[in-house]
């Protein structure tokens, strides 16, 4: 489990990097446009004149490392929050959902300060992201690390209606809680006593994400929502929780147009970008000649 929080964590500086080189981007086109033009000698002139074309040549090589993240609109009308407790250190966390469609990607932030920068993924292609909402930029996670982060999903599920391996316990006017033995340590659930599918369907979907083995839930959390949850080891001491404490629904849905995201892909390699390029060049040549 150490090892997934490890990976997982080195996702995080994705989104960072991605600000940081759009600011300098920016701010490198910005000084050549506000610089000054004195007098020109020939060999200033054609000093210029390499720069422009090696800024073109970069911008279509750029442009040919881009992928799109989809072709559709998306929505989400929920947003869940949870807090976390791991190794003494506490995290709080966004998790995004529509319940009315659950082929929505999945959108989480690890940064409540900063809401913008998220997480996405679309298991229906396994790829994952991060995102910058303000900027409507991004860039895919590889695939590898993606998937040894867990952000391809750790296989929690709902048990049947049949399994007993959970025992019901205390139940309160607002909650009920459940409990399972396993391999050194013990899993403490808490349920919501109000019965709500879609947000069930939810905690679900936030729980796959997380880096860590994935837990069968008993069939009672597809109805009854998951608010918490401790897993226990042998000295009594809390080795991982999380609390729900807030479930909000969005006076305005949280709305992304895929088609207007600018998505770097890390996994297009050189010897692909400049092959098309060419071809791109090359196709140029025969439309100029054509006309």
């Amino acid at each position: 489990m150490r090892m997934m929080f490890a990976l997982w964590a080195l996702c995080i500086p994705f989104v960072t990097v991605l600000a940081q080189a759009t600011d300098t981007e920016s701010n490198a086109t910005d000084s050549l446009s506000a610089a000054p033009q004195p007098e020109l000698t020939a060999e200033d002139s054609a000093r210029i004149e390499r720069a422009q074309t090696q800024a073109r040549l970069s911008q279509e090589v750029s442009a040919l490392s881009q992928s799109e993240l989809g072709d559709g609109a998306f929505a989400w009308t929920h947003r869940a929050q949870m807090t976390i407790e791991r190794a003494g250190q506490s995290q709080a966390q966004y998790f995004w959902s529509n319940p009315k469609n659950l082929e929505t990607p999945k959108l989480w932030s690890t940064q409540i300060s900063n809401a913008d920068e998220v997480f996405y993924l679309d298991p229906a292609t396994g790829r994952a992201a991060t995102l910058n909402l303000s900027r409507l930029s991004g860039s895919f996670i590889p695939a590898r690390i993606a998937e040894q982060a867990g952000f391809t999903g750790n296989g929690s599920n709902f048990l049947p209606k049949k399994s007993t391996e959970w025992q019901a316990g205390e139940r309160s006017d607002s909650t009920q809680t459940w409990s399972i033995e396993r391999t050194g340590e013990t899993l403490q659930l808490v349920l919501s006593n109000d019965k709500d599918a879609g947000r069930a369907r939810a905690m679900l979907d936030w729980l796959k994400l997380q880096p860590m083995e994935g837990i069968s839930l008993p069939s009672a959390a597809e109805k009854f929502p998951v608010v918490g949850m401790r897993i226990v080891d042998r000295s009594g001491s809390v080795a991982y929780a999380f609390t729900c404490s807030d479930w909000l629904v969005l006076e305005s849905p949280l709305e992304i147009d895929a088609a207007a995201l600018t998505i770097s892909d890390p996994e297009r390699d050189l010897k692909t970008i400049a092959r098309e390029w060419a071809a791109q060049q090359e196709a140029s040549k025969k439309s100029g000649t054509n006309e």
